[in-house]
């Protein structure tokens, strides 16, 4: 699947710096304007302190990973007036499976909006936490997605 990013016309330059490869920026969700951008919380009280550290430190941190946004359209008037500048800049067009290969700690998911904030299901944090086990802790990312972009690194938008 092709994955599109709309660049605008100031940072055109700086996506072709490299002549052996295209530079992505990935920005920290805590520098949105939305303050609600990837943040979560349990659905309901963790049973032990435990289980919320262990929340605070896999799942409560998401905000603080970098994070880059593409688009499933690559025709989207709204993305193109917003981050094209009024299609003043370019609209990248990458293979998600290319991309993920040069960043293999990457977890691409679509964006669910909401009217608030999202929750995690807390039985997937008290099993993630039990069973220490990775793809556990990544099952809990996709309930807390809000607005922005899909996951701790890279996510899709369909507006």
């Amino acid at each position: 699947m092709l994955l599109f990013r709309y660049v605008s016309p100031v940072a055109t330059p700086k996506v072709f710096e490299s002549a052996d490869e295209i530079l992505v920026h990935f920005g920290l969700p805590r520098a949105y304007k939305d303050p609600y951008e990837l943040f979560s919380e349990p659905d309901r009280p963790l049973a032990s302190e435990e289980e919320r550290a262990f929340y605070d430190y896999f799942l409560g941190k998401v905000a603080e990973a970098p994070v880059a946004c593409f688009s499933c359209r690559p025709n989207s008037v709204v993305m193109w007036a917003h981050y094209g500048r009024d299609g003043a800049g370019i609209c990248l067009a990458l293979d998600e499976d290319a991309l993920i290969d040069q960043l293999p700690v990457a977890f691409v998911s679509d964006i669910e909006y909401t009217d608030g904030p999202a929750t995690i299901d807390s039985g997937y944090i008290r099993q993630a936490y039990i069973t220490g086990k990775r793809r556990h802790t990544f099952s809990c990312y996709p309930g807390s997605v809000r607005r922005a972009s899909g996951f701790v690194l890279v996510g899709l938008s369909y507006k």
